[in-house]
Parts: C-alpha cells; sequence; structure tokens
C-alpha cells in the first residue's frame, strides 16, 4: 500500500481535532452545535480506521492466496512432468510387448509345426503314451499363441494401429459354423450349446475375422464359466430401435432387447446357466486385464484381454457391446451391429478400410439386477 495513503488515517484525525478547536463554543447557545461537531468528527474518524485495518487485512489475504496460486501451479507442474513420463513408460511397455510378441509368434509356429508334423506321420506311429503327451503340448502352444496375438492386438489397439477390413457379412452361416465348431468343446465340458438363429438375419458391413474372434470368445467365456450340466444358447436377430422403443424384426425366443441407438441393428446374445457376476464387477469386465475376484479364486485360466478387445473391436464396427448378469441366473453377454445401408453396401464393395481410432467410443451397457 502507498505511503500516502498510509498517513491518510493520522491526517484525518489532526484536521479532525483543528475542526474541533476552531469550532468550540464560546457561548452557552453553540454547546449544541459543537456536541454535533464533535460526533460526527468521531465517527468519520472510527470509519477511517477500521478501512486501515480492513486494507492490512485484505493485503495480508492477497499475499496468503498469491502464495497459495504459487503452490498449485507448481504442483500442476510436477503432475503434467509425472503424467508425460507415464505415457512415456506406457509407449515403451507398448513396444516392448509388440516386439516380444513378434519374436515368440515364429519359434512358437515352428514347434506346433513340427508336433503336428510327428502326429500326423505314418511312417513311425506313436505309443499311446507319446501322442498324448504331444497333443497336451501341442494344446498348450495354441494357447500362448492365443495369447500373443491377444497382446499384439492390444499393442495395435493402444498404438491406434489397430484396423478392421469391412466387407459383406450374412451373419447367419457364420453364426451357425461358430456354434457348430464349439458344440465339441462344450460337450467335453459336459454342457450343451444350443444355436438359436432364425432364417432371414439381415447383412452387416463387417470384419469377418475379428467378428469371429468376438463371438467365439463370448462362447470360449460362456463354456469356461458355466459348470457341466450347465447350458449355452447363442441367439441371432434384428431389431429396429427409434421413438425410445425398439421392435424385433425376427422371431426369437426370449429375446434380450438393450436400449440401442435409433436404427436397425443386429443383435448377437451368449446366454449361460453359470454362476453370474457380482454387480460390483460388471462396470469392469470390458477394462483390460480385468479379472474377477471369483475367477481368480477358482483359478480359471484367462488373461483378462478377452472382452477389452471384443469392446475395442464392437465399436470400431460403430456397435455396442454389453452384459446383463446376476449372481446364480447366469449372464447375458451381447453386442449390436448396425444393419448394412445402401452406402456401406459401397464402401464395403470397394473394400474400405476402417480404422479404430475414428470410431465413437460408446460405454459398455451393464445391467444388474435393482
Amino acid at each position: 500500500m502507498p505511503s500516502g495513503q498510509q498517513l491518510l488515517p493520522y491526517l484525518a484525525i489532526v484536521v479532525t481535532f483543528m475542526l474541533l478547536i476552531w469550532g468550540m463554543p464560546t457561548a452557552a447557545a453553540d454547546i449544541q452545535h459543537w456536541g454535533l461537531l464533535a460526533g460526527a468528527s468521531l465517527s468519520l474518524v472510527l470509519i477511517l480506521i477500521r478501512q486501515v485495518v480492513a486494507i492490512g487485512e485484505s493485503r495480508h489475504l492477497n499475499d496468503k492466496l498469491a502464495l497459495r496460486v504459487e503452490e498449485i501451479t507448481s504442483l500442476n507442474e510436477q503432475i503434467q512432468r509425472v503424467n508425460e513420463e507415464l505415457r512415456q513408460i506406457d509407449r515403451f511397455k507398448s513396444e516392448f510387448v509388440s516386439n516380444v510378441s513378434h519374436e515368440l509368434r515364429t519359434p512358437l509356429a515352428t514347434v506346433m509345426g513340427y508336433m503336428d508334423l510327428v502326429l500326423d506321420s505314418p511312417e513311425e506311429p506313436l505309443t499311446p503314451l507319446q501322442a498324448d503327451c504331444l497333443r497336451v503340448a501341442n494344446n498348450n502352444a495354441q494357447r500362448m499363441v492365443g495369447l500373443v496375438n491377444d497382446l499384439l492386438d492390444l499393442s495395435r489397439v493402444e498404438s491406434g494401429r489397430f484396423a478392421i477390413y469391412p466387407a459383406l457379412v450374412e451373419p447367419g452361416p457364420l453364426l451357425r459354423q461358430l456354434a457348430h465348431e464349439m458344440r465339441l468343446q462344450a460337450a467335453e465340458q459336459q454342457l450343451t450349446l444350443r444355436a438359436d438363429l432364425p432364417e432371414g438375419l439381415p447383412t452387416v458391413v463387417a470384419d469377418e475375422l475379428r467378428l469371429t474372434q468376438v463371438i467365439n470368445n463370448l462362447l470360449a467365456n460362456a463354456i469356461k464359466f458355466t459348470l457341466p450340466g450347465g447350458q449355452i444358447r447363442i441367439k441371432g436377430y434384428a431389431v429396429e430401435a427409434g421413438g425410445g422403443s425398439a421392435r424385433l424384426l425376427t422371431p426369437v425366443a426370449d429375446a434380450l432387447v438393450p436400449a440401442l441407438p435409433e436404427g436397425r441393428w443386429l443383435v448377437v446374445c451368449v446366454e449361460d446357466t453359470g454362476p453370474g457376476i457380482r454387480a460390483a464387477d460388471l462396470p469392469h469386465l470390458f477394462s483390460r486385464f480385468y479379472r474377477t475376484a471369483d475367477a481368480q479364486r477358482q483359478a480359471i485360466k484367462g488373461t483378462g484381454l478377452g472382452l477389452y478387445l471384443s469392446k475395442a473391436i464392437i465399436e470400431a464396427h460403430h456397435g455396442c457391446i454389453g452384459v446383463e448378469s446376476e449372481p446364480g441366473r447366469g449372464s447375458k453377454f451381447w453386442f449390436a451391429l448396425p444393419v448394412t445401408g445402401e452406402q456401406e453396401t459401397r464402401s464395403a464393395e470397394r473394400g474400405q478400410t476402417a480404422s479404430l481410432l475414428p470410431a465413437p467410443s460408446l460405454q459398455p451397457r451393464v445391467t444388474a439386477p435393482a
């Protein structure tokens, strides 16, 4: 505060008292006038003193505020530096995972090739024990290849290099074929796998290889988590959404009709009679590397990447994915793809590539009992 402003209250006091002296009454008649003048002068002095005190307190508060702002600015700069370091570490991690996965892929393919050659060789038949050991080794090598492929996909997703190659896909034949292929795996676990797929399912524009990856993942999860004697159903049906409601376009029993944006959709749903999923786990199921406490406690195999990659693939197709489940009543995992329009059909026929990056980031739909 300037020195002139600091002296102002004292100057006011001096002037006030000079006025009091100058206006001192010389006769009894002037006493009342002098009293009013003295009271007003005293009030003015008190007001000035209070303003001086307020200005001092304000200056103190401003100094404290400036110090706090400086501290916050410094903390923000530190946070930005730490975030940049974390992003760089994450990039290094992704590059490392990608490089290691590529290096593992080639020797694994060689090992599997030689094992298949020995197993299929008619010249020197194997003993039952040798054949069984080779089959076990071959199965584990295939699991390792699957893990390597998931890690490579994860690296592509995180680096923005993941892409889909859309083409016209007839979902009915594809779903029937995949259900048929997984039926043997379900039977080995004493499970029944049924397909409820009506004729006339609408055509979609999709990457058939990636779509197969999603469906196989949902079916494999259902087989993995359903107890012997249970049932698994895969359903496909068309839905038209609009005006806050949706209606079925193809007949199907007990159809799950999720809340979807306006338009026509192909919905694929995989239901199981497994133990169900706790409400606390549902929002995290589509996060990378997430595994429920029940899965870890029961030592159920898995990396926690399948649903994360499935979500990325479906979102790259501008679709939706979600789950409905509750403990003791099984689970329903579903995804929806937009039905082919004229523009999409022409793009698919030209073989255009759609990258993951421009796709909308849709939140997976999760539903638990209220």
